[in-house]
């Protein structure tokens, strides 16, 4: 069964059982709608910034899938962008991952969101 044939009988299933979309309350609703305007916002002083940003000229260090592999090696649970931050001797060995392990739980439905944003403003 394809994705697009799952998601059709499942919602066909949710429509014959008078299951409607579902709405968070008002506060959730305040909240997400804050995090949207907020996101726009940082996009916008973002891409100003990024205007006048002149990149430093960035070495790639030798070696550095080794390192990588070193670091997964002794931490295992880590994903490899999170090996790769930390990898650098000049950040704290393990702010990086342990930040990310710390994201919000709609962390990954909101970067979604945003990335959908972006596409859909680049390709309307």
């Amino acid at each position: 069964m394809t994705s697009d044939a799952l998601i059709e009988m499942i919602e066909r299933k949710l429509k014959d059982h008078g299951l409607d979309k579902v709405i968070p309350d008002d506060d959730v609703l305040a909240e997400t709608y804050k995090a949207f305007h907020r996101s726009n916002q940082l996009r916008e002083k973002f891409e100003e910034l990024e205007k006048e940003f002149k990149e430093d000229e960035i070495e790639v260090p030798k070696g550095l899938g080794k390192k990588v592999r070193a670091i997964l090696k002794k931490y295992p649970d880590l994903r490899w962008d999170d090996a790769l931050s930390i990898s650098d001797d000049r950040w704290s060995p393990m702010d990086s991952a342990t930040a990310s392990r710390h994201r919000p739980a709609n962390w990954k439905a909101s970067m979604g969101i945003r990335f959908l944003r972006a596409l859909n403003q680049r390709h309307p």
